[in-house]
């Protein structure tokens, strides 16, 4: 079942004929690997990008869930992102919230310039859900925002990426259940907000500028034209912040 459901996701998002066969190897010892990682032991994981969302989804997971650490998926080609999550990190460790980071192969490979950027969302959840095999964790939160797990076409020729869609998200637990050998949580707490209502809703707002939802990490900082900060800034104006 799990091969056809994954096969159902790739050919759904890349629009093509993608056929994914599992098969299990008896000589893998995972017992090895754990104890290889040096890792603390975690009830709770939650999605991390540096965003708007990921941070407030962050902070207010902590307030709700002990023993609780952020995940942060970085690429080995997005040295911007990986650079601003780093100082973000600073300002976490000092509010006494936990990130690991989990290192990804590069999301535009040179010899592929179209990448799998589309698979992200899928991505990120498989890793955590690999990270939460390391720490023992049983609940993963996932804190995008209605408007991002919903989103629709902006036009007839778009490609949606299709990040969190509640589709993407059954899947990826069925895998990450059946790879596990056991079931595992998610929550989705920004399910039915926009951005301006969790920005509403949060009392980490001073914090904001720190986040960075730019779509591209280049120069740092925000370009102020892009889809990331339009929405950023929508949501905030909207919110009175």
């Amino acid at each position: 079942k799990s091969d056809e459901d994954l096969t159902k996701i790739f050919t759904d998002i890349l629009n093509k004929n993608v056929n994914v066969i599992i098969k299990c190897r008896s000589n893998l010892d995972y017992t090895k690997v754990k104890e290889k990682v040096k890792i603390e032991k975690y009830t709770t994981l939650c999605l991390f990008s540096g965003g708007v969302d990921s941070f407030i989804g962050l902070m207010e997971s902590s307030k709700k869930y002990s023993n609780l650490s952020g995940v942060f998926i970085a690429h080995s080609d997005q040295a911007g992102v990986i650079n601003i999550v780093y100082n973000i990190n600073k300002l976490l460790k000092r509010l006494g919230v936990n990130l690991n980071t989990v290192c990804a192969p590069s999301i535009r490979p040179k010899k592929n310039k179209h990448g799998y950027s589309q698979l992200r969302g899928f991505l990120y959840v498989l890793c955590t859900g690999a990270l939460s095999e390391l720490t023992d964790a049983n609940k993963i939160i996932i804190t995008e925002c209605g408007a991002t797990m919903y989103q629709p076409k902006f036009g007839m020729f778009d490609s949606i990426t299709h990040t969190t869609h509640p589709f993407i998200m059954d899947v990826a637990k069925k895998s990450i259940d059946y790879f596990r050998n056991k079931k595992i949580s998610f929550i989705t707490p920004f399910e039915d907000m926009t951005k301006a209502e969790i920005i509403a809703y949060s009392e980490f707002n001073q914090y904001l500028p720190e986040t960075h939802s730019c779509i591209s990490a280049r120069f740092r900082d925000h370009c102020g034209i892009c889809y990331g900060c339009v929405l950023r800034r929508l949501g905030a104006i909207m919110a009175e912040v």
